[in-house]
């Protein structure tokens, strides 16, 4: 697996982790403003928590080595077999469908956004500018309801009551002046790279619920009758029907049910506010479980034990890399060596380029070849060793593989290109 799909599956499960965190802890209390942080927090840590890279520490913590063992054996390697260039042909087309239609879908909803976000600014060049009170509003016959974005109030031409005007401008001042709108394009930007991730949608519409929510209890407190202006939301919502997809604050756009039982919910307890401190542990476990998932590659690579003549087990020492040019070669460096492509590419190069030797089938020799090489600090492959070998012919044919290789995306240390060693595990099986 490459270290760019790697990290959007990182980003995908944490998403629904979230969810499913605020759902379970959050979702019924009455702490608006924590709640709206809490979910800013949800859309920014699934995809930063990813990045940090505490390798080294993790190495450190011996309660942690049997997880990095467990985790090591559920990790990808690279499998030939004695018919896998057809196979590697269906895995290629799968995946260039997959990609296909992924970006297809974030083509689609980037041109809805587009198309959403200029309808905007051409309603806001086309509207009659109007100054009720204090406020300035853009009046426009093109709305059947009133909304708001970024500093901008639009209204419809329909006239309203003077108290229900008031509700209407206090709802929306509220979602203006607390810059709700950089939480909608947010949540909108995640539905764009997630949108096939159903949790994405779930948490962007728990979103829009807690901005109305705010907009709502701002109302009330501002002294306005409670069932009076639940009855003005019924009568709008009767009158108007708004799609929840829009980028704007919508003044009756979400579940109108949702908003009056939270209106009428007893405000939770000061000291439940503590239960948000519970999302910290949960961010720094994904984040140490993303390291885990890092050290458990190179630990699986690194070279196992192989058994002599007699049948005893003795360690494989790696050799030195070449000192010619009195460089270090690092084993673990903060950036990693890249294949071109990923991980993804270098396990289809190397099943595609194997062949899986005619006197090795005919003896029905299978096994798994471990090969060591150094990806120098100018990308070139060099110095390819084999640390554990089956039967010299397997072993002559993955170094073969191994030399054929093109210049890589060399590690780096500190900002700076080095000289890595890399252990490669190759299966070769029958079918």
């Amino acid at each position: 697996m490459s270290p760019d799909i790697a990290y959007f599956l990182k980003v995908n499960i944490a998403l629904a982790l979230f969810y499913a965190f605020y759902r379970l802890f959050f979702h019924k209390d009455t702490f608006f403003q924590l709640r709206r942080l809490l979910l800013l927090l949800c859309f920014g840590l699934a995809f930063v928590y990813p990045l940090p890279n505490i390798q080294e520490w993790v190495k450190e913590q011996e309660p942690i080595s049997g997880l990095i063992l467990m985790y090591s054996t559920l990790l990808p390697e690279v499998e030939v077999q004695s018919e896998a260039a057809a196979a590697t042909q269906g895995q290629t087309i799968f995946r260039l469908i997959a990609l296909a239609c992924y970006w297809a879908g974030v083509a689609w909803f980037s041109l809805r956004f587009l198309m959403q976000s200029g309808r905007i600014l051409w309603l806001a060049l086309k509207s009659r500018p109007m100054l009720i009170g204090d406020t300035k509003v853009c009046v426009s016959d093109k709305i059947s309801g009133p909304f708001s974005f970024f500093r901008l109030i639009f209204l419809p031409p329909d006239p309203y009551p003077g108290k229900e005007t008031d509700e209407i401008l206090t709802h929306e001042r509220t979602h203006v002046s607390q810059w709700h709108s950089i939480d909608v394009l947010i949540s909108e930007w995640m539905c764009i790279i997630c949108w096939m991730n159903p949790f994405a949608w779930l948490l962007r519409r728990e979103q829009r619920y807690n901005l109305e929510y705010l907009a709502d209890n701002k109302v009330l407190a501002s002294g306005f009758d409670s069932r009076a202006y639940q009855y003005h939301l019924l009568g709008l919502t009767y009158h108007h029907h708004q799609a929840a997809a829009n980028l704007y604050n919508n003044f009756n756009v979400l579940h109108l049910k949702n908003r009056i039982c939270m209106m009428n919910k007893k405000r939770s307890r000061a000291i439940a506010r503590t239960k948000y401190l519970m999302f910290l542990p949960l961010a720094a476990l994904l984040m140490l479980l993303a390291n885990v998932e890092a050290v458990a590659r190179i630990s699986r690579s690194a070279p196992e034990p192989v058994a002599d003549a007699a049948g005893e087990k003795e360690a494989v020492v790696q050799p030195e890399a070449p000192q010619d040019d009195k460089k270090p070669v690092f084993t673990v460096v903060e950036q990693m060596p890249r294949f071109p492509g990923g991980e993804g590419e270098l396990l289809k190069f190397v099943a595609t380029n194997v062949k899986y030797p005619e006197e090795a089938k005919a003896k029905k020799i299978e096994g798994r070849v471990i090969v060591s090489f150094i990806v120098n600090d100018d990308g070139r492959v060099s110095d390819p060793v084999i640390t554990r070998g089956i039967e010299p012919l397997l072993d002559a044919e993955s170094l073969r593989v191994i030399q054929l290789m093109p210049v890589w995306t060399p590690g780096k240390q500190r900002g700076i290109p080095v000289a890595v060693r890399y252990t490669l595990p190759i299966t070769f099986k029958l079918q």
